[in-house]
């Protein structure tokens, strides 16, 4: 049985170049030709190979030669979180459907050890339907005074939790004033743990304060009412996450929900981190359009997802930061170690099934990871 368990997970990893829904493009003879007459030995080579990368024998260009049609512009738009989280969603509204956008993403943790740079693409037109992803958000959990800290003012850090992505918001009033309550929001930044600062309260005071969350359908639910004491202080809990760790982005996918405007960014990380993102808009200029080979990421991340949906996968476009586990010498990676299609699929031909680079029935997999792959 455990050898059957083995060989499943391979193949749903491994299957993608051939289950994923695959765009059809014209053959372009003329560019193939091209190709040939100074690499002939890679084409021989692929096209003789009992598994084949169909786009070799069509058009070499789909893969190899990019066009630009425009130049990248400021960013447009900026998001910053406010607290450090490792599983959280971000809105991003006025992105113009039909344009293609470049999405440049640093997360930085308490020590302010920042991550490299992760340059991700997004077209609003094509992200995925996630609707039926999550569910509607019903109640909160006891909203808890995390910490009361005295400085030159009062504050409080209050801490929930959900069980679906939803919006971090709280509302303090002093008790028995007739001022307006103070309202402290993270809007567009959907998780499912919730801590938020009110500063600027008074020493010696009574606050009443509710937690406030909205769900990415619009559902609001409210707290019940909380009441504060800023003449006791509370320290706050003490971590034992190791702030020399470098944060890594563990997973990217951008997403839409009906009947929302602009899509939504979902965002992994390996530790707790503060996430700082920026859209540069491309405007099109199709009288200069400049082509020229395609290197790094393109080439082996960018390339596929022009033809290929992956609905299920292995990780690309990160680093290996895991536990037990390790980039082999002989597997491909680009920008010192960050992990391709072309790190597991030979992208011309194989001859092995799904284009893998070694045997995807157990070898492929232990060239990074140790036996405890199998045994979780």
């Amino acid at each position: 049985m455990r050898s059957l368990g083995i060989l499943a997970t391979a193949i749903i990893i491994l299957s993608i170049l051939i289950s994923s829904p695959v765009s059809s493009k014209a053959p372009d003879e003329s560019g193939k030709s091209e190709c040939i007459e100074c690499h002939k030995d890679v084409y021989d080579k692929a096209s003789n190979s009992p598994y084949i990368h169909s786009i070799v024998l069509a058009d070499c260009k789909v893969c190899h030669v990019e066009e630009e049609t425009s130049e990248a512009l400021p960013p447009k738009i900026l998001l910053e979180t406010s607290t450090p989280l490792n599983n959280f969603i971000l809105h991003i509204e006025n992105l113009e459907k039909d344009k293609t956008y470049k999405a440049e993403l640093i997360l930085s943790n308490e020590d302010n050890n920042q991550s490299e740079p992760f340059i991700l693409k997004v077209i609003p037109s094509k992200a995925k339907d996630y609707s039926n992803r999550f569910k509607p958000l019903k109640s909160l959990s006891e909203v808890l005074p995390e910490e009361i800290k005295r400085g030159v003012f009062m504050s409080v850090t209050l801490f929930w939790e959900t069980d679906t992505p939803a919006t971090t918001s709280v509302e303090c009033h002093k008790k028995d004033s007739e001022e307006s309550p103070v309202r402290i929001e993270d809007s567009e930044i959907y998780s499912w743990t919730h801590r938020i600062k009110v500063s600027g309260l008074s020493y010696k005071n009574i606050y009443i304060c509710k937690a406030i969350s909205e769900d990415l359908f619009g559902n609001r639910v409210e707290s019940s009412e909380i009441i504060i004491d800023t003449s006791k202080e509370k320290a706050g809990k003490e971590t034992d996450l190791d702030i020399t760790v470098k944060p890594a982005l563990k997973k990217a996918e951008f997403f839409r929900i009906e009947g929302r405007e602009g899509i939504f960014l979902w965002i992994e990380a390996n530790i707790p981190s503060y996430c700082y993102i920026s859209f540069s808009e491309r405007e099109e200029k199709p009288e200069e359009v400049v082509r020229h080979f395609t290197l790094g990421r393109y080439a082996t991340i960018e390339a596929c997802e022009n033809c290929h949906t992956f609905t299920v996968s292995h990780p690309i476009g990160v680093k290996a930061t895991e536990e037990n586990v390790r980039i082999a010498e002989d597997m491909f990676t680009i920008e010192d170690g960050i992990i391709t299609c072309a790190t597991c699929h030979s992208p011309h031909g194989s001859d092995k099934p799904f284009l893998a680079r070694f045997d995807f029935r157990k070898d492929l997999c232990l060239k990074c990871h140790d036996e405890s792959i199998y045994t979780k």
